[in-house]
């Protein structure tokens, strides 16, 4: 119960500190961490693994920190007797709020977006996801039937192999137009609401939909879709010229 009230207790101090009573502060805090990583040891009965260790370093500094912003004086900071159950409090909060960010579905998701960007940005960007899903599907199959058609033989089920990363072009050597291949390959609208979608956490999703420039994603994601459209129309007017021997 004392660890307990000493985990929960806010500092009184302005800057969230103990008192200062002349002893020497970083030795003690460096002592302390020490002790910190050993109970941390002991309690996921680590070996000896250079990752576990270097994991537990970290947590081992996350948690002096918190045990020393919430102790009330450095006596309680530095107690042997609870700091065994101090530490296990605090990995059991800590913990919580771990799990508490991964519980989240789509719709809570979708939710945050929207109260992030306001509805018709929202809604916006949802259209133009949807409108780049349709033409990559109908982009796709085109091409492949164009592969498909030159070479005789039959192409690949994705659209990996029609991709070449540092030639971009198709198995039979033609070169995909420029529209093709910023619609496929260089939308970062889409790259950004999959990161929505896939955060792990909420907090990490939360920063990125913050940090993330949408005003300009958008305009440029109109941009390409508009450059694909026009490419395309020439296609249709190329092909029936074409066709009657224009």
């Amino acid at each position: 119960m004392q660890a307990l009230i000493m985990i929960n207790r806010k500092a009184s101090s302005s800057q969230h500190e103990v008192e200062s009573d002349g002893r020497d502060h970083v030795m003690l805090r460096t002592n302390m961490e020490t002790k910190i990583r050993y109970y941390l040891q002991e309690m996921i009965k680590s070996d000896h693994d250079p990752l576990i260790q270097s994991s537990l370093v970290k947590l081992s500094k996350i948690f002096e920190a918190k045990l020393y912003k919430c102790a009330p004086s450095l006596d309680a900071y530095s107690d042997p007797n609870t700091l065994q159950d101090r530490i296990r409090i605090l990995a059991m909060q800590l913990g919580k709020k771990v799990e508490d960010n991964q519980k989240f579905s789509l719709e809570e998701r979708q939710n945050s977006l929207q109260i992030r960007l306001g509805k018709h940005v929202f809604e916006e960007i949802n259209h133009l996801v949807d409108k780049i899903k349709c033409i990559r599907l109908y982009s796709f199959n085109q091409l492949r039937s164009r592969e498909e058609s030159e070479s005789g033989l039959p192409s690949c089920s994705g659209g990996s192999c029609l991709f070449l990363p540092k030639l971009c072009t198709t198995k039979s050597g033609s070169e995909i137009p420029l529209p093709m291949r910023e619609i496929y390959l260089n939308i970062r609208l889409m790259d950004a609401v999959s990161m929505v979608y896939s955060a792990k956490t909420k907090d990490s999703m939360l920063a990125h939909i913050s940090s993330v420039p949408w005003s300009d994603l958008i305009k440029e994601a109109n941009e390409k879709i508009s450059n694909f459209e026009l490419w395309e129309r020439t296609q249709v007017v190329k092909k029936e010229e074409d066709e009657h021997g224009i």
